[in-house]
């Protein structure tokens, strides 16, 4: 009879995890990651190769350990089976997940022996709106795959808990480091298996009366930290080269520690009433003291009444702990990127609030049959409401212009969201409307050096050329040593009229990138409307070496060649030009003036 419970269980979950999550085999890769880790990672596109394995594993790869090298093979083995259509990625991602809500169902069942309870933990994990960013996202694999390899290391811990020896140890040290080379957040992962050794395992109990018993136990643990403490230093210093980690100028400890207090509440509120969800929550200018007073009381009561209740409940301090515990990573201690929070961190942290949850109401309901049918009620209500909400938040992921309208809709002062439909409208050739939003983005974060560029970049469309001088300057004040701008700026000088001005800019862009071509050819277009033809010869030809694909800069030094009055090579440039640009009228005009 049980084990037809769990079949039918398992297949009710599966159909949750189908209903929910079907639409994103129609979804697109999204501005947000997806185009440079995925689409635009020459790495990646290029599958499994001997060379992509290489780079995945890399040391001195600053992606390396952002994503985990096994998480990137994934990607890899992705475009080796569907190439780079976006569909089967998603799918990917959903099967995934829907591996993950079985595991954590039979893990649980495994444990305690409740079929009911645990497919119930498995089925909000399955479908809670929070979980869709983990699995609607692409570049995101790392959560749900580094998920399968927390689950089946718990679960080789159990199998190696309940009958000790060394060749079950490895397995679980084996699994985890896997799991590791996936996402590196599973450096909480021994925390995890301690409080599963209170409860369910009952190894010990969470007692300070009884903490003899636990020095065998933590001292077992010992050897899993070992590639834990490796990994979690990698990455840190992955993020730092990548420019992903701010620094203690951009935002003061304090100011962490306080956002921190804040957004463990936050993760409750929104697990209660996931409304207005999106896939980037800014970074507030300022925290009210109330707010982390009143959050800190709140966890602080939370925690000491969990504490209090491990002798008879010990699933409320185990669940409590848990949350507390795992979420420590991405809690912004340690601040990647300039969100507050978001909500793909909850999707491991969770699964203990609903074990405290599910097997509260449980208790609660006792045994009585009509609490139990009303409580069996609820849940059931309550998944459904949960599967609604998420199929609606799935929906939002479908393209980037759905995922930063929605997020536009649901926040406020998001310099992300308004820097990301940006790049949508620009693409779509709305560029007044882009230009707008990369406005709204500088004024809200006047200390991002890209959407200044891109601005810049806009305003040379519209041949507002003053204003994109404005921004290029802005952005160069905030990246002095940014090739590609300063060139930008000298462009912009040189057709304003400041030439000396643009060829200062010119030359720095060549000592921070000598192999410049462009840079170069733009440096000698300058020196020669000084008059300084020899000199603009020089980089001039030098550019055509470096690119000799430019049908334009052919014509361009065929000019200069004529003012020197060597006519030879002049046509012999304006016939490659001609050879390159089939259209370029001017060459023609030249070449046939000089009977070439």
């Amino acid at each position: 009879m049980e084990t037809r419970r769990v079949w039918i269980a398992a297949a009710a979950l599966l159909a949750l995890v189908l209903v929910v999550f079907s639409p994103v085999r129609h979804h697109e890769f999204v501005a947000f990651d997806d185009q440079d880790f995925l689409v635009n990672n020459t790495n990646v596109a290029q599958g499994l190769t001997a060379a992509s394995v290489a780079w995945a594993f890399a040391p001195a790869n600053a992606y390396t350990f952002t994503g985990g090298p096994l998480t990137w093979l994934s990607h890899m083995l992705d475009v080796d089976l569907f190439g780079m259509t976006p569909g089967p990625h998603h799918v990917v991602n959903v099967a995934l997940h829907a591996l993950n809500t079985l595991l954590l169902f039979v893990l649980l069942w495994r444990m305690t022996g409740a079929v009911g309870r645990s497919a119930c933990v498995a089925a909000l994990f399955a479908v809670h709106p929070l979980h869709v960013e983990s699995v609607a996202w692409i570049s995101e694999r790392k959560d749900v795959l580094s998920t399968t390899f927390w689950l089946l290391t718990t679960a080789a811990y159990v199998r190696y808990a309940r009958q000790p020896a060394l060749a079950r140890y490895a397995v679980v040290f084996v699994l985890l480091t896997l799991g590791l080379l996936t996402k590196p957040v599973l450096a909480t992962l021994p925390f995890t298996l301690l409080l599963i050794d209170a409860w369910p395992l009952g190894r010990a109990p969470l007692s300070w009366a009884e903490r003899r018993r636990w020095r065998p136990l933590v001292l077992e643990k010992l050897p899993l930290l070992l590639p834990a403490v490796g990994v979690m230093v990698l990455t840190v210093a992955a993020q730092q080269q990548l420019g992903a980690v701010s620094s203690a100028g951009t935002l003061a400890l304090p100011i962490r520690l306080e956002n921190a207090v804040v957004s463990y509440l936050s993760y409750l509120v929104k697990m209660v009433w996931p409304a207005n969800l999106a896939v980037f929550y800014p970074y507030p200018p300022h925290i009210p003291v109330w707010t982390v007073g009143a959050s800190s009381l709140v966890l602080a009561a939370i925690s000491v009444a969990a504490w209090r209740a491990a002798r008879t409940r010990a699933f409320i301090a185990v669940g409590w702990f848990w949350y507390l515990g795992t979420l420590i990573p991405m809690i912004g201690l340690v601040q990647v990127g300039s969100h507050a929070m978001a909500d793909r961190y909850t999707y491991v942290p969770l699964i203990g609030i609903f074990v405290m949850i599910v097997w509260g109401v449980a208790e609660i309901s006792g045994r009585s049959p009509v609490w139990r049918r009303l409580a069996a009620a609820l849940a059931c209500l309550t998944i459904v409401a949960c599967a609604v909400v998420a199929r609606a938040q799935v929906n939002t992921w479908r393209n980037s212009e759905t995922l930063w309208a929605h997020a536009l809709g649901v926040t406020s002062d998001n310099f992300r969201a308004h820097a990301g439909i940006a790049e949508v409208l620009a693409a779509g050739g709305e560029i007044d409307a882009a230009i707008g939003h990369y406005r709204e983005a500088v004024r809200l974060a006047p200390d991002s050096d890209e959407w200044q560029v891109n601005l810049g970049l806009l305003l040379v469309q519209q041949d507002r050329i003053a204003d994109a001088a404005s921004a290029f300057e802005r952005a160069l004040a905030l990246r002095p040593v940014d090739p590609e701008t300063h060139n930008n700026l000298g462009a912009m000088l040189a057709r304003l009229g400041r030439v000396q001005d643009a060829i200062a800019h010119y030359r720095r862009s060549l000592e921070l990138k000598p192999v410049y071509p462009l840079a170069r050819r733009n440096l000698g277009l300058a020196l020669a409307s000084t008059g300084d033809i020899t000199s603009a010869l020089r980089e001039c030809l030098e550019a055509l070496r470096l690119s000799p694909q430019e049908g334009q800069w052919h014509y361009e030094v065929a000019v200069m060649l004529m003012s020197q009055g060597r006519t030879g090579d002049a046509i012999a440039h304006l016939r490659d030009a001609i050879r390159l640009a089939p259209q370029h009228q001017a060459a023609r005009e030249m070449l046939s003036k000089l009977g070439g």
